[in-house]
């Protein structure tokens, strides 16, 4: 036994069969992206609020950690895009991200692509902003720009792999005192995004 975090799972597994297509398909992406062919990111969503996620910390006896009690109403909710050479953009909204916020992010990522640029294949998990009637008709305008959704099987979250990068935002990144208040968390929040790339980086195993 080792004491640690519960590591939470999707309520389903995934089929079998779809989950090793869908498996067998991204190691063909990037087969592809190594060969200059196109170019593949993987883009999906996280939500920062007060309420820390460090369940747990080393704490002097006469002198403890505290964080005051804080509403968790608000909430600072970052969509981005992560490159396998570490290069990660991202769009910040103050608000529950929906179908437009989606797409507003993917049109600002795609916004500099030049008539000459590789293919991009953008992986996203199946919540339902990413399924409704404008994110097709958004893919049909991006496809003219050769920029291509690619849908994970469902409930293989952990195929995206900017969730290994959020995991290590929430639980290693940001520091303690992030969740004093919405300004620090801001502040610290936009530090470590900002620094994805240079300071903060992540090996990738093909």
């Amino acid at each position: 036994y080792r004491f640690k975090r519960i590591v939470k799972r999707p309520a389903k597994a995934p089929d079998p069969q779809q989950y090793q297509r869908c498996k067998k398909h991204l190691a063909e992406l990037e087969r592809r992206q190594e060969r200059g062919e196109m170019e593949l990111a993987y883009a999906d969503a996280a939500g920062f609020s007060l309420q820390a996620p460090q369940a747990m910390a080393w704490q002097h006896p006469k002198h403890p950690l505290w964080l005051e009690a804080q509403s968790h109403g608000k909430r600072l909710n970052v969509f981005g895009f992560l490159r396998n050479n570490n290069a990660f953009e991202a769009v910040v909204f103050e608000q529950t991200i929906n179908d437009d916020c989606v797409i507003a992010a993917i049109d600002h990522y795609i916004r500099h692509r030049t008539k000459d640029a590789l293919p991009l294949h953008i992986v996203l998990d199946n919540a339902p902003s990413h399924h409704t009637d404008d994110m097709y008709k958004a893919q049909e305008r991006w496809r003219k720009k050769k920029v291509f959704i690619e849908y994970l099987t469902p409930y293989s979250p952990h195929l995206n792999r900017i969730e290994i990068l959020w995991k290590h935002v929430k639980y290693h990144w940001l520091p303690l005192e992030a969740f004093q208040n919405m300004k620090s968390l801001r502040h610290h929040l936009y530090t470590v995004l900002n620094g994805i790339g240079t300071k903060y980086r992540i090996t990738f195993e093909i």
